[in-house]
C-alpha cells in the first residue's frame, strides 16, 4: 500500500514525457516502457480508488464487494516493490537488504504505531475490560506484523462485522505485506542470479515469476476450499496477488510495445473490471480464490498498459485530486477503521446511533487525521535521517526538529480531542440508556408471569443498575463470552445486522395466528424451548443464541408462552394467544 517513489511536479512530468517521446522516436525499442523510474500519477489515482472502495464498504456495507480494494493494493505493492528491487539488481548486481528494510521501517512504522497508540487510548475509554484486553493483543500483533495470523488463529470472520469487531482488524493486510517484503528481496536476488548470463534474462525472469504465480494461485484455491474464513487472512492464500504485480513488473518492456491506440480501451476495460468486481464479488465462500481474480487481473491490466494522453485530464485517474488521495491513502487506510469502530461505539445509545451519521462522522475524522499524519508523521520521518548510517546523517536544524515534533503532537492531540468529545457526549445522555432499559409499564409481558414481590425486587435491581457509572467486572467478561459465541447461521445474519428489520428477523410458521416479540435474550443460553403455531420476532444484540419456546396452558388467558433461562429461573417474556397482541 506504499511506495518509495515521489510525485513529480507538472513541469517535471511534461519534461519526462517529452524525453520519453524523443527517446522512442530515436530507438526501435521503447526504453520508457521499462521498469518505472518515477511515480505514475495514474497509480496514485488507482490507490485512491482502492482505499475509497474499502472505506465505503466498511462504513456503509456498499459496494458489497468493496473489500477487493485490498486486493488492488496487493497488486500495486507487488509491482512497485519488484520494480524497485530488480532495477537495483540490474544496476548494482546485488540488492542492499539493510537499506531496503530501513526504508520500509521509516515508511511504515511511525504512522502505524501512532494509529495503534490512539486506538488503544480510545479502546481504554470506550470498551469493557475484556474487549480492551483483546484490543491490546491486537495492537501487539500489529506492531510485530502478525495480525493476519492472529485473526486467523482466533477464527475471526471478516465478513461478520459486529459489536465485538476489533478496531485494528484492518492491520491484517499490512502484516501480510510486511511478511512479503521480508522474503521477496531474497527471492528477487535469487531470481536475478538464476537468469544472469542468459539471453533475455528479463523474459526468463518473467516466465519463472509467472510459473510461481500460477502455483501460488492453486495453493490459495485449495486453502479457500478447505476454509475460506482462514484463507482470507493467511499469507499462503494471498501471496499470488502480490506475485501477479511482480510478474507485471518483469514484463513491462514487452507490454511497452503495444501500440498506443489500444491503451485507452484497455484502461477503460480494466477500470470497468475493478468496479464490476467491487459490485458483484460475494463475501464469504470462494474468496480469495477464485473470486479475487476479477479485481486482480483488472488491476494487472491497468498497470501493464498505462495511458498517458497529452491532455492528462483525459485519464480519469490521473488528476490532482485523486493523486493527493493516493498520497494519503496509507494514512487514510490506517485511520478509517479505528475511527469507524470507536465513533460508532461512542454514538451507541445516542440519538442517531442507528443511522449513517456515525459512519459519515468517522470518515470526516479519518480524512482529517490522515492529512495530519501524512504531513507531520509520514513525510516528516521519511525526509529525516532516522535509521540512516551515522556517516550519512546530518544535524537537522532546530526549527525543523521542532516542526516535526509539533506536527506529531498535533496529530495525536487532534485524535484524542475527537475521542474525548464523543465520550463526553455519550456520558451526558444517561436518560437515553434509562429510556431503553427502564421497566415496562403496567400490563407488560412480565405481569402474570411473576408475582408482585419478585417484580418489585427486579424493579429495584434495575434502578440500582441504572445508577451505576461503570459496568461490573465479570469473570469471564461479557465481551469474551459474546466474542466466543458463534451463533446459529439462521440467526447470525439478523444478530449481526447494523439495521435489523422484521423481514430478516422473523422466524416460525408462516402466517401463524400468534406473534411474539423477544427482546434482550441473554447470551449463551442453550435451553430455550418453543413449539406450536408461533411466529417469533427477535430484537437482540450480536452474540445472542438461537432459542426455542414452549406453549403451555395458562390459568388466566388460555395458551401462553413462557421463555425461561434455566440458569436464572426468571421468566424473560410471555405472550397471550391473541393474534392482535404482540408482547
Amino acid at each position: 500500500m506504499t511506495s518509495d517513489t515521489q510525485p513529480l511536479t507538472r513541469a517535471e512530468a511534461r519534461g519526462r514525457r517529452s524525453a520519453s517521446t524523443a527517446s522512442s522516436a530515436s530507438s526501435s525499442k521503447p526504453r520508457s516502457a521499462a521498469l518505472p523510474t518515477a511515480k505514475r500519477l495514474d497509480l496514485q489515482g488507482l490507490r485512491a480508488l482502492a482505499v475509497g472502495l474499502v472505506v465505503l464498504n466498511h462504513a456503509f456495507e456498499w459496494p458489497a464487494g468493496g473489500f477487493v480494494g485490498v486486493d488492488i493494493f496487493f497488486v500495486i505493492s507487488g509491482f512497485l516493490m519488484t520494480s524497485l528491487l530488480y532495477r537495483e539488481y540490474e544496476r548494482a548486481g546485488t540488492i542492499r537488504f539493510l537499506a531496503f528494510y530501513r526504508r520500509r521501517i521509516r515508511r511504515l512504522i511511525p504512522a502505524s504505531a501512532t494509529v495503534i497508540f490512539v486506538t488503544l487510548a480510545g479502546g481504554f475509554a470506550l470498551f469493557g475490560s475484556g474487549r480492551f484486553l483483546s484490543t491490546v493483543w491486537d495492537g501487539l500483533a500489529a506492531l510485530f506484523f502478525v495480525s493476519n495470523w492472529r485473526f486467523a488463529a482466533v477464527s475471526t470472520d471478516y465478513f461478520a462485522q459486529g459489536a465485538q469487531t476489533s478496531p485494528l482488524q484492518h492491520y491484517w493486510s499490512l502484516s501480510l505485506e510486511e511478511q512479503y517484503y521480508l522474503v521477496w528481496p531474497v527471492a528477487v536476488l535469487v531470481l536475478g542470479l538464476l537468469v544472469a548470463g542468459l539471453r533475455g534474462p528479463r523474459v526468463t525472469a518473467a516466465l519463472l515469476s509467472l510459473v510461481i504465480t500460477v502455483g501460488l494461485f492453486f495453493v490459495s484455491l485449495q486453502l479457500t476450499i478447505a476454509d475460506s474464513g482462514t484463507a482470507y487472512f493467511i499469507t499462503p492464500a494471498r501471496l499470488w496477488e502480490l506475485a501477479v504485480g511482480s510478474t507485471i513488473a518483469f514484463c513491462m518492456p514487452l507490454f511497452g510495445r503495444l501500440p498506443a491506440v489500444w491503451r485507452p480501451a484497455i484502461m477503460l476495460a480494466s477500470l470497468a473490471g475493478m468496479i464490476t468486481a467491487a459490485v458483484i464479488t460475494p463475501p464469504g465462500e470462494g474468496f480469495p480464490a477464485p473470486w479475487a481474480l476479477v479485481a486482480v487481473l483488472s488491476t494487472a491490466m491497468f498497470i501493464a498498459f498505462p495511458w498517458q494522453p497529452a491532455r492528462g485530464w483525459l485519464n480519469p485517474l490521473a488528476n490532482p485530486v485523486l493523486s493527493h488521495v493516493g498520497d494519503i491513502s496509507y494514512s487514510l487506510y490506517l485511520w478509517h477503521f479505528p475511527a469507524l469502530i470507536l465513533i460508532t461505539e461512542a454514538f451507541r445509545g445516542l440519538p442517531g446511533d442507528k443511522t449513517p451519521i456515525p459512519a459519515v462522522v468517522s470518515i470526516a475524522v479519518a480524512i482529517l487525521l490522515s492529512e495530519l499524519s501524512y504531513r507531520y508523521v509520514e513525510e516528516a520521518v521519511r525526509k529525516s535521517r532516522w535509521l540512516e548510517p551515522k556517516k550519512k546523517r546530518r544535524r537537522a536544524q532546530g526549527s525543523r526538529v521542532k516542526a516535526v515534533a509539533l506536527g506529531a503532537v498535533a496529530t495525536v492531540t487532534a485524535a484524542i480531542l475527537v475521542l474525548a468529545f464523543t465520550v463526553d457526549q455519550r456520558g451526558k445522555n444517561p436518560e437515553v440508556a434509562a429510556e431503553k432499559t427502564a421497566p415496562p409499564a403496567a400490563g407488560n409481558v412480565l405481569e402474570g408471569a411473576m408475582d408482585r414481590s419478585a417484580l418489585d425486587s427486579l424493579s429495584a435491581d434495575i434502578k440500582t443498575a441504572l445508577g451505576e457509572k461503570s459496568w461490573p467486572e465479570l469473570d469471564p467478561s461479557m465481551d469474551s463470552i459474546i466474542a466466543e459465541y458463534k451463533g446459529d447461521p439462521t440467526t447470525s445474519a439478523c444478530a449481526g445486522s447494523k439495521y435489523p428489520g422484521m423481514d430478516t428477523c422473523t422466524w416460525g410458521e408462516p402466517g401463524a395466528p400468534i406473534s411474539m416479540a423477544i427482546v434482550g435474550v441473554p447470551p449463551r443460553s442453550p435451553t430455550w424451548r418453543c413449539s406450536g403455531p408461533w411466529s417469533t420476532r427477535r430484537a437482540v444484540s450480536s452474540g445472542s443464541p438461537p432459542w426455542e419456546c414452549t406453549a403451555a396452558p395458562s390459568s388466566t388467558s388460555g395458551p401462553a408462552v413462557r421463555i425461561q433461562d434455566s440458569r436464572m429461573r426468571v421468566p424473560i417474556a410471555s405472550s397471550s394467544r391473541s393474534p392482535t397482541s404482540t408482547n
